[in-house]
């Protein structure tokens, strides 16, 4: 967090709070502010609580969502989310948007409470002004309260049940014993579209047609564990293996510190981030399973007999450079998120050029010049993990910039033109 050395000071001389300090700055040297910080903890505190990647992700949306509305009350500079109108007042931005995450992160996690109360107090310690500090933390107060009660009852259901399909040409067929992955996602309702199925994803390739018959081919030798030699692009794979929502909130953050964003910045991006980024996978959950498509690794172990296709020889040895998520295969869920972040980041903090390194996997370290060729290899790491096949790829990135463009276009608009709002961050971020 921006921190005067005075309130730094003061924080060091206890225990509890050069703790706190401690435990932030190691788990993420590129802090920008209170959202930033808060956001860190957020995700230590729900994976410590077991929460699964996509439980996280509504908990982390909803959790920026009150950031933002709760730093936007005190300007009104942007129409609010959840909040409703508020008066303009001197209040602590900083007071009222780590006033909403202590709020709801405590909502989600009582028995986290002693550290969360403590990492709130930490921030509220370095406000000096009483008076602005009480008034954001009433704020604070009734931003969580106001998502949190929106959201109630919004459909979320994480559970692994799931009735599956007979095989079957182009049928999705688990390719391990783990659980599926959320497969009611398509119910929770999202954050910014109207439905989960606003935007239409068309179907994948008719099985055995030209474009799938490449799309196997391509797979089956650059996503293979005997047929993908190349060191760099198995770095690749690896390097997306995990979660594709995390990391890109971690570049995010490391922008918004290089950009020096105000407290309502951080958390409006952020806010925005995480909106796209849930209704990608809103979206894209439901198109997987709508069409329950099959993986690579069950059409390239069967080949194409079972579907009027000899030619296509089974390879029942064949196994992709990474096991396949629980959950049918199209569209690229990666490609999508991937897709709806770059759209976000470009819009608001720069489409130019931005040199920066992260470290997806441990000890690895992989460098960019710009949210789009981050993006980019993201989608192209799932062809090389042989989990998908290029045309998924190619729907998942449409499904994703939909999503973003969506989601800027009516999600915390400015109430004022940027004229009149003088140099925006993106512009601030360019310089």
């Amino acid at each position: 967090m921006k921190r005067n050395s005075y309130s730094l000071f003061i924080c060091l001389k206890t225990t509890v709070c050069a703790a706190v300090l401690m435990s932030l700055f190691s788990s993420d040297p590129a802090k920008a502010d209170v959202a930033a910080d808060w956001q860190v903890l957020a995700l230590k505190t729900l994976k410590e609580a077991k929460w699964t990647n996509q439980r996280q992700q509504r908990g982390l949306t909803i959790l920026h969502v009150a950031m933002f509305d709760a730093a936007n009350a005190v300007t009104g500079t942007y129409a609010p989310y959840a909040l409703g109108n508020v008066e303009p007042s001197s209040a602590s931005e900083r007071a009222a948007a780590s006033q909403a995450a202590y709020q709801v992160l405590v909502t989600f996690v009582p028995e986290k409470e002693p550290d969360l109360r403590k990492a709130n107090a930490e921030v509220l310690a370095g406000i000096s002004d009483a008076a602005a500090r009480d008034a954001g933390v009433a704020l604070g107060d009734r931003a969580a309260k106001a998502i949190l009660a929106l959201r109630d009852n919004d459909g979320a259901d994480f559970t692994p049940d799931y009735t599956q399909a007979a095989a079957g040409p182009g049928v999705y067929q688990p390719t391990s014993d783990a659980p599926m992955v959320s497969p009611r996602m398509k119910n929770l309702k999202p954050f910014s579209l109207a439905s989960a199925g606003q935007f239409q994803v068309p179907p994948p390739p008719p099985v055995g047609s030209a474009q799938h018959l490449r799309d196997i081919e391509e797979t089956r030798l650059q996503g293979g564990v005997l047929t993908q030699t190349d060191p760099e692009k198995l770095a690749i794979a690896k390097s997306h293996a995990g979660n594709g929502l995390f990391p890109w909130n971690k570049v995010a953050r490391q922008r918004l510190a290089d950009c020096q964003a105000t407290t309502l910045e951080e958390a409006r991006v952020l806010a925005l981030l995480n909106v796209a980024l849930q209704d990608s996978v809103i979206a894209g959950f439901k198109a997987k399973y709508d069409y329950a498509f099959w993986r690579p690794y069950t059409v390239i172990r069967a080949g194409g007999s079972g579907f009027g296709q000899p030619e296509l020889a089974a390879d029942p040895q064949w196994t992709s450079v990474l096991q396949a998520p629980m959950h049918p295969e199209y569209p690229c869920q990666h490609c999508s998120n991937g897709a709806a972040a770059q759209a976000v980041l470009e819009a608001e903090l720069g489409s130019g050029l931005y040199a920066f390194t992260i470290e997806n996997e441990p000890g690895k370290p992989r460098s960019y010049d710009s949210f789009r060729a981050y993006a980019e290899e993201e989608a192209l790491s799932r062809i090389y993990a042989g989990v998908h096949f290029r045309w998924s790829n190619i729907t998942g990135q449409a499904l994703g910039r939909q999503v973003a463009a969506h989601t800027l276009s009516t999600a915390m608009m400015p109430r004022i033109a940027q004229a009149e709002a003088g140099t925006s961050l993106a512009d601030r971020c360019a310089d």
